[in-house]
């Protein structure tokens, strides 16, 4: 019975050491688990804010087009959405500094982006449709699109980043 014994001692060491790593791993893992279903809440919420300007950007193309308002549709129901939807993405960027200084940077493009859109609307009503298309209008709107389009780009690459690295410790 005795080499059993020792046996089941040899065995014992090794059994504390994977216990030990166990309870070392599990939080870590957990902790990491959660910033990762975070990034990915980060990239999609960053999408989102996007989505609500292009559906923006569609209502107040076609009415500007058309001169029916009809069209604004999409614009009315981006108006509606992306007041919540920035807020959301601010709340889950205030304790990451990359990303909230970035929000800091997207959110009076935002309100730009949105008063060109309302002064679009105002202008095709009462001047018509050459004065909408006068280009140097237009590109004032591509400007402030395209700028935000680049810090929605380093948001989603800064949480796609975060998600990679955080799977590395994870899967060790």
């Amino acid at each position: 019975m005795r080499p059993f014994a020792i046996k089941q001692l040899g065995i014992l060491p090794v059994a504390i050491g994977v216990g030990v790593l166990a309870a070392i791993a599990i939080p870590r893992g957990v902790l990491s688990s959660h910033h990762i279903e975070k990034s990915h809440r980060i990239y999609d919420g960053a999408n989102t804010v996007l989505n609500d300007l292009l559906d923006a950007e569609t209502g107040v193309r076609g009415f500007s087009i058309s001169g029916d308002d009809d069209f604004l549709g999409p614009y009315k129901a981006a108006l509606e959405r992306i007041g919540r939807d920035t807020y959301a993405l601010r709340e889950l960027t205030e304790d990451e500094p990359q990303q909230s200084e970035r929000m800091k940077q997207l959110e009076p493009l935002i309100a730009k982006k949105l008063a060109l859109l309302h002064d679009g609307i105002e202008m095709r009503r009462n001047q018509g449709l050459a004065a909408v298309v006068e280009a140097s209008k237009l590109k004032r709107g591509k400007i402030t699109m395209d700028a935000i389009r680049a810090i929605i780009a380093d948001m989603k690459q800064g949480a796609a980043s975060d998600v990679e690295r955080r799977l590395g410790i994870v899967s060790w």
